[in-house]
């Protein structure tokens, strides 16, 4: 997830170190009682402290060419930016004298401990506390949980020699402290308001004789564009709409029986599609046609992976027959919402097709911004669903899995026909045009 408040990285690595320090065997909870873990700079923070400061942020090299969604200008706005936070951690003991030094070298061991023990920290990242406090999920103890993030922990080698130039010997003494980098950090970006044309050809031409091999998927577009002739189009990898068919290329696909798996991305693992998909297998491309149910489960729009199962029998000394099945390496296609019809009331359209929302309540509802209509370049913004709200222009509601609604948005010209693209779960629909 991106996030805009680092404040929320620096608070889970403080609830991180007080969970763990605080129940340590090394830590003399009797004599210091429970430790004070703060986000001051170390000039700051006062007797018996931990500070845990970010004293720097570089761009993470490895995410600086990331591809933008969308054509806004500048670009670098709508794509994510990729940080390393960099931490000074130190403490500052109380008491007198040899108490004072004790109690931070105390605090330093046991946070060393604690960030070796843990140097990824995700949403199954949890810490044991003292009795009787229940352990601490970390993430989820500052907002930052179910979102896909994950914190990595690295200890920096700082000389000895370059850690003294850390701080400022006119005002302050050189302590004990440690350097930790965390990362990647995304810092959120704007969102798009318009989108990039279609990618129709993708696939990787490697081939091993013998086993079976998938090499790629595609599947035709009929298009109508106003004023012109009709058109087909080969998308690869596919896109196709539930009810459409879709070709998958390769070699050595053919065999006693060939079944066809699927997996979509919010499915724990690929199931064999049911007979009404009608796989049929030559040497070199597996036919099917997709359906709305495969192997039970509902077919939703998204990004798919694909392996052929090819079956030879073999007859065996006693007289039985035994299956021997062999798995392709999995190809990618998408499975589109489909826009079975688009009508309007004024400036108010109704789109109806298959699917815009998630159909069975006991599945997770689509994540947000999983739906995504373009009338034209504008990419429209959605309202939630509930009563039925006044639609602003360029506004969009889905009100039931089968059923969209939008207006138009403004500047929208009347009389002149314009295009309708819907992205659900990143697959996009084969394209509508429609005159307002």
């Amino acid at each position: 997830m991106a996030l805009l408040d680092l404040s929320l990285v620096t608070q889970a690595l403080v609830e991180l170190l007080k969970a763990h320090i605080g129940n340590s065997p090394g830590w003399p909870f009797a004599t210091f009682g429970a430790p004070l873990v703060t986000a001051q700079p170390p000039d700051q923070i006062g007797p018996g402290t931990l500070g845990v400061y970010l004293y720097h942020v570089t761009e993470d090299a490895h995410l600086k060419n990331q591809q933008p969604v969308g054509r806004d200008p500048p670009p670098v706005r709508f794509t994510p930016m990729g940080l390393s936070l960099y931490y000074q951690i130190s403490a500052l003991g109380t008491g007198a004298g040899e108490q004072i030094t004790k109690q931070e070298q105390t605090y330093i061991g046991c946070a060393l401990k604690a960030l070796h023990d843990f140097p990824v920290i995700d949403d199954a990242t949890t810490v044991a506390r003292r009795a009787p406090q229940p352990p601490l999920e970390v993430l989820a103890a500052v907002g930052l949980d179910g979102a896909g993030n994950k914190l990595r922990l690295m200890m920096q080698p700082i000389a000895y020699s370059d850690s003294a130039t850390f701080w400022n010997a006119a005002s302050l003494v050189p302590r004990l402290a440690i350097y930790y980098q965390v990362s990647v950090i995304l810092l959120a970006p704007d969102k798009p308001s318009a989108r990039s044309g279609r990618v129709l050809q993708y696939g990787i031409q490697t081939f091993v004789g013998g086993a079976p091999r998938l090499d790629g998927s595609q599947n035709t577009l009929d298009v109508q564009v106003p004023g012109l002739p009709a058109q087909s189009l080969v998308a690869r990898p596919a896109e196709v709409p539930v009810g459409g068919a879709v070709i998958f290329t390769g070699y050595n696909l053919s065999g006693d029986a060939t079944r066809l798996l699927v997996q979509h991305f919010r499915w724990s693992d690929r199931v064999a599609v049911d007979a009404g998909w009608g796989v049929v297998a030559a040497d070199d491309r597996v036919y099917a046609t997709v359906q709305p149910v495969a192997d039970g489960r509902t077919v939703i729009p998204g990004l798919y992976s694909a392996r052929a199962r090819v079956v030879r029998r073999r007859l065996m000394p006693d007289g039985t027959t035994r299956e021997f099945g062999v798995v392709s390496n999995a190809t990618p296609f998408s499975i589109s919402a489909r826009i079975d019809s688009v009508t309007f009331v004024g400036d108010l359209g109704t789109v109806t097709g298959y699917l815009f929302a998630e159909p069975d309540p006991a599945q997770p509802a689509f994540p947000p911004d999983s739906v995504q209509p373009c009338v034209g370049d504008t990419v429209l913004a959605e309202v939630p669903a509930g009563p039925p709200p006044a639609l602003q222009p360029g506004q969009f509601v889905v009100d039931a899995p089968g059923t969209l609604r939008f207006r138009l948005p403004a500047g929208t010209v009347a009389g002149k026909p314009v295009s309708l693209r819907l992205f659900v779960l990143g697959a996009e629909s084969p394209p509508r045009w429609f005159t307002p």
